[in-house]
């Protein structure tokens, strides 16, 4: 009965996964980057993308709209959940996700991974300069954050 939430880095496939997983499972499947952008839009009055909003009210703005969107996951039964890249880098959203889900990390190649991004166009925290290597060292981190036990 516990949901199943996909975790993973930018472009590995969460959303397609949890998806395919939900349908073949016969359960709901959830976007959290959806429940991002409808507060916003309660909030703010417009629909927006989660970089755009990212982009023009910043960090901490967007960040507390996914705060607000893993919490509205507490009710949810029996659901495949595709989290949004940077959800599991708060304790506070590990820890409410800990609660009320199973927590499976999806992995890809760093090559893929950067095939995708250079298509779907590059997020705020890589460097377009340095877009591979900024890539590697984010995904090495975020590997880490992912496979910690806590």
């Amino acid at each position: 009965m516990k949901n199943i939430a996909i975790m993973g880095f930018k472009c590995c496939g969460k959303t397609t996964v949890a998806r395919a997983l939900a349908k073949k499972m016969g359960k709901d499947f959830i976007e959290l980057d959806e429940l991002v952008r409808e507060a916003h839009k309660r909030e703010k009055g417009e629909m927006l993308s989660c970089r755009e909003i990212h982009k023009r009210y910043g960090a901490e703005y967007f960040r507390s709209l996914e705060a607000r969107a893993v919490e509205q996951l507490r009710g949810k039964k029996d659901a495949v959940i595709a989290l949004g890249g940077g959800t599991v880098a708060y304790c506070a959203n590990v820890e409410l996700l800990k609660q009320c889900c199973i927590l499976v990390y999806l992995r890809d190649s760093a090559e893929r991974l950067l095939g995708r991004i250079r298509r779907r166009g590059v997020p705020a925290f890589l460097n377009k300069g340095d877009l591979e290597g900024s890539m590697r060292r984010e995904l090495a981190r975020s590997c880490l954050l992912y496979t910690s036990p806590s």
